[in-house]
Parts: structure tokens; sequence; C-alpha cells
């Protein structure tokens, strides 16, 4: 069976303190994180019978945003996030690492990653791999997530791209390209230090795009190793693309120590 809490029934929001990761920087200019807690989902499915299998298996899936008032996020290290415990209040463990050459899942989701576009917040998802116990009022998670935050802003330009698939420009560090279908343009970066693209039509007046996607590329030569995608609304022959971009890239360390009610009846 499985139930769901919306971020109405679900809210845990706390305050953090974080440490920046260069040690340089005085106590007073640390900031603090908000946490919110937006989601949350248990699976405990009845035992199999003989011979089946489960096509999900029991768990946990929490969802978790983390704002950095002040800051930009522009990424978030999956690597570098730290679990030391994920349990409920009856000492349930509720993620723990399978053994063998794989090891099993992860805690953390590292394609279930989302950005705000405006880069007010990043929201993340961790899986445990057991429901909670009978009885169990509350999940507690410690633990740490890296975030990333741009400084020092800049922006470089490309003026009057042709609206045809394959067209490319390149501005500074970036390459623009328009995708093979419809108005998908895709900006492709050596680093995750985006702020945001503003693109014009041919009269100079602002286009309207859907919410922008990204990914992290595979291995490539040219080493562009993020792409962002914009969908352009609208019918446009040409277009202008002004890229706004971070030059410093710093990463923050959010400390997490998280007590979630789960207002099950």
């Amino acid at each position: 069976m499985m139930r769901w809490l919306s971020a109405l029934s679900l809210f845990a929001v706390g305050t953090i303190v974080l440490a920046a990761d260069d040690d340089k920087k005085a106590d007073g200019e640390k900031k603090s994180a908000e946490i919110r807690i937006v989601s949350l989902s248990i699976y405990k499915a009845p035992p199999a019978m003989p011979g089946t299998f489960m096509m999900r298996p029991n768990g946990v899936n929490m969802e978790v945003m983390v704002s950095l008032p002040g800051r930009h996020i522009v990424g978030f290290d999956t690597k570098a996030a730290k679990l030391d415990r994920f349990a409920d209040d009856k000492d349930n463990v509720l993620f723990k690492q399978a053994g063998g050459i794989f090891g099993g899942p992860s805690w953390l989701n590292e394609y279930g990653v989302r950005f705000d576009p405006e880069g007010a917040s990043v929201t993340y998802a961790v899986n445990g791999n057991n429901p909670p116990g009978k009885g169990a009022e509350k999940l507690l998670f410690k633990g740490s997530v890296v975030v990333k935050c741009g400084t020092e802003p800049k922006s470089e330009e490309v003026k009057e791209m042709e609206m045809k698939p394959k067209q490319e420009a390149t501005a500074g560090s970036f390459k623009v390209r328009v995708g093979q279908f419809g108005n998908q343009i895709e900006v492709l970066s050596p680093e995750e230090n985006l702020q945001k693209v503003e693109f014009l039509d041919a009269k100079g007046k602002a286009i309207a795009t859907g919410i922008p996607s990204r990914v992290k590329m595979p291995p490539n030569k040219e080493k562009l190793d993020y792409a962002y995608y914009y969908f352009l609304i609208g019918k446009h022959e040409k277009f202008s693309a002004k890229i706004h971009y971070f030059t410093k890239v710093e990463s923050v360390t959010v400390p997490l120590d998280l007590k979630v009610g789960m207002g099950l009846e």
C-alpha cells in the first residue's frame, strides 16, 4: 500500500548553518540554509507469493528542498553528499547499502535533482530501501549535501542565429545550438555555472520560453559536460541569445539533521 504526504500535510522546515568549503571565509560570512521537505512516499507491499517477485521494492522516497538566501544555486554535487543516518524513531534503519560488486541502489537519486530556474533552490530525492517500522512517527535523517553557488556574474552573446536544425554558434566557452525538433535551443557548457539565458527575436524583443531543463553530458571530445535546453515559444526565423553566467563557483556544504513527522493515521 502506498501513502502520499503533500507539502501541506508533511511540513518540516528548518534553518541550518552551512559551512563554505573555502576555509578562508570568516564565520560572519557564513550564511544559513533553509530546508523544506516537499514530498514523502512510503511503499510497503504484502509478502510476495512463492515464485513471484515485487515489481516495486519496499522503501521510502523523500524530496528535500534546499535554499540558500542571497545566493544563486547553479549545481549539486551528488558524489560529495554524505549519509550518516536514515532511520525512524523506533531505530529501524531505512537505508542499508547492499553488498556485492555493484552495491545496490544509492540513497541519493542523482537523476532526480531539480533546480529552480531562478537559482533560488535545489530539490533532490532521498531513497530508503526499507519502510518505517510499526508505531514509528518520525523519520530521522542525518548527513550533508554539497550545493554549488555562483558569484561574479558575466555575460556572452550570440546574434541573429537562424532557427534551423543543427545551426551552431560559440559565445565564450559556451556553444549555442538549434535542436533537431521545433524551437528547442541547446546551450552547452564545460562548467555548471549558468545563471540564465535571454532570447531575443529579430526586432530585439524578448522571446518567451518554456521551463528550461538540464542534463550532464557523457564524456565528449569538446568537454562540454553540461547541456541546458530551452523551448522558444512562437515562430521565429532568427534569434539572438545573451548568456549570463558566473565566473566563480563555490561549493557549499549543507549539514542536515532532520526529524520529519509522517502524519499517518
